[in-house]
């Protein structure tokens, strides 16, 4: 039988991409071993690789210190709250 649990505030370890950022922010990739990858972007666990768009934020798992995820700036917010540092 399920049984409801609360999920506890977490952490997360999250960097905002902008294209002038130098260098860049943990997790993005820039390879060029195949043409599609000529655009900055990030492998992550879930969709393998998404491009990345200036304001585009980074979630990297803690743990592992892999990419879990990419989020628009809007998803950040409605998620986490306004962005920048605690």
């Amino acid at each position: 039988m399920q049984h409801p649990y609360v999920e506890k505030p977490r952490k997360v370890l999250a960097e905002q991409y902008f294209a002038a950022t130098q260098p860049p922010p943990a997790g993005v990739c820039t390879c060029t071993a195949n043409a599609c990858f000529q655009m900055p972007h990030a492998h992550t666990s879930a969709t393998g690789w998404t491009a990345l768009h200036d304001s585009d934020w980074i979630i990297t798992n803690r743990f592992s210190s892999l990419t879990d995820a990419i989020l628009t700036d809007a998803e950040f917010q409605e998620v986490f709250g306004p962005g920048g540092p605690p």
